[in-house]
């Protein structure tokens, strides 16, 4: 059974978790914990005190109970952060590769950091393309946190018992969310997320993230409180109206606790003259909620969270450790390495198992032909088995010479497959049949998926054939299934 993937917001006020899977493209959550952060968890530098976690005091150890609870311990955890440490800025490049990029954001760093690089985690993203003065560039976000910040997360996340896979910033996993279910393409839209302490402001160019804009809240409890908030919100739509020329907020949806208070929807409608509403709740979240304390109003908390897992196919910020993220995918390398060793011993073994087999059949037709050696029918079909058995030895011969003169290998293979792998795949083994043949059994979100692996596996070119043996429905969950793929090689 594939682990839980689990979502985790720190926020000033509230520790949001989310544990679940991803089921075409979106997340499914089963369960979620909503506790209180700790008083004091953030030192004045932005790194976590993890004492006051698993210190003798009334929270201890509540966030590894709450893990516990969702029942996701050693899952994969993917983080949203919002640190006072973290450094945000907006810069445009020459299209160049991602490795050229990241070259040229380190330099470009040394103007906005406060000490020295190597003491920072530095990533960025590409956000928009766009032409100034007659030629093409890269709108990129690059984000920037102190190492010590960073680790003092992973420590926090281990002791809870779960594997960080990736920490990006609270913007992005807010536009992974809104990309696929908060932003309309046609409409300009303003996402609200409406914390304890502080709001956030996400503009949305249709689909597309346009900026990100953070203020210090206070408590909305009086009409005076009211006012500023309103006058925040109508500086930001103003501020997009002038900075994108002929463009105006069309909708704003809003999240966060502090969204649920009542009116506050209305209230923003009616002075800022735009549709206000909030992301809609899906059905699974009916039920899991059903028996909290405010329902489904939880969900517009655990929207960084959910964002945090959703993350889209092309390159998004991921502030872990780069000797970190490197020694993760030289482990997943070892990882298809052995996988290759199984397939290409089950793909020799296919050779010689297939020509020890036409051997043995010449050998008794060759015995029939002795005793009637007259017979024209049967010296046809012997050398049609003469001309088979060299057909095949060819074939064979010319894929790994193939392989050999483009210095691929089964790893490189499987590294390739490996990036046009659905989220929601996950092999249970791969064999080799008695005919050469490559068996893959595996589990998979839907039978989407299973599609979309099999169109994968046809379009890499190193099978012939590919075909779904089996597929069943896991009848224990809501969603998902088993299958079993035959894939026979062809180049």
């Amino acid at each position: 059974m594939r682990k839980k993937l689990v979502g985790i917001d720190i926020g000033s006020h509230n520790i949001k978790l989310v544990a679940g899977k991803i089921n075409k493209g979106m997340f499914e959550a089963d369960g979620y914990e909503i506790i209180k952060t700790p008083a004091g968890a953030f030192l004045e530098d932005g790194t976590l005190n993890l004492e006051v976690f698993f210190g003798s005091n009334p929270f201890e150890d509540e966030l590894s109970e709450a893990v516990a609870r969702l029942g996701c311990k050693n899952g994969e955890c993917f983080l949203s952060l919002s640190s006072s440490a973290l450094i945000i800025r907006e810069r445009k490049f020459p299209p160049a590769s991602n490795k050229e990029i990241g070259s040229i954001v380190k330099m470009e760093a040394h103007n906005f950091l406060l000490g020295l690089e190597e003491d920072y985690i530095l990533d960025y993203k590409v956000i928009d393309e766009v032409v100034e003065e007659g030629k093409a560039m890269l709108k990129c976000i690059v984000a920037a946190v102190p190492r010590n910040v960073i680790e003092s997360y992973m420590q926090l996340i281990e002791q809870c018992g779960l594997r960080l896979n990736s920490v990006d910033i609270h913007s992005g996993c807010v536009s992974n969310f809104s990309s696929m279910a908060g932003v309309e393409p046609g409409r300009d839209t303003l996402v609200i997320d409406m914390g304890a302490r502080h709001t956030r402001f996400v503009i949305f160019s249709g689909s597309d993230y346009f900026a990100e804009i953070e203020i210090v809240a206070g408590r909305m409890d009086s009409l005076e409180s009211l006012g500023k908030f309103a006058q925040e919100v109508r500086r930001v739509m103003d501020y997009y109206r002038t900075r994108k020329f002929g463009s105006q907020i069309d909708n704003i949806v809003v999240m966060g606790g502090a969204s649920n208070s009542e009116g506050i929807l209305e209230y923003l409608e009616s002075v800022t003259n735009v549709a206000v509403g909030k992301i809609n709740v899906p059905p699974y979240f009916e039920k899991i909620s059903a028996d909290r304390e405010n329902g489904t109003q939880d969900y517009s908390m655990l929207i960084p969270a959910i964002g945090a897992v959703l993350r889209l196919k092309s390159k998004q910020i991921n502030l872990l450790p780069e000797e970190i993220i490197k020694k993760r995918k030289a482990g997943k390398k070892y990882v298809a390495a052995g996988v290759a060793a199984i397939v290409l011993i089950g793909f020799l073994s296919g050779i010689y198992i297939g020509i020890s087999r036409e051997i043995d059949r010449l050998s008794k037709l060759n015995k029939q032909m002795e005793r009637d050696s007259g017979t024209l029918e049967l010296a046809s079909e012997h050398q049609a088995f003469l001309d088979s058995v060299e057909k095949r030895v060819e074939e064979k011969r010319q894929i790994l010479e193939r392989i050999e003169e483009e210095n691929e290998s089964f790893t490189s293979m499987f590294s390739s497959l490996e990036k046009k792998l659905p989220a929601d795949i996950g092999f249970i083994n791969v064999t080799s049949s008695s005919g050469g043949e490559i068996v893959i059994k595996g589990t998979a979100g839907s039978e989407v998926s299973v599609a979309e692996l099999v169109h994968n596996l046809k379009d890499d070119g190193y099978f012939e054939k590919v075909f779904v043996s089996s597929i069943e429905r896991d009848s224990s969950e809501n969603s998902g299934c088993s299958f079993t793929l035959t894939c026979s090689f062809g180049r």
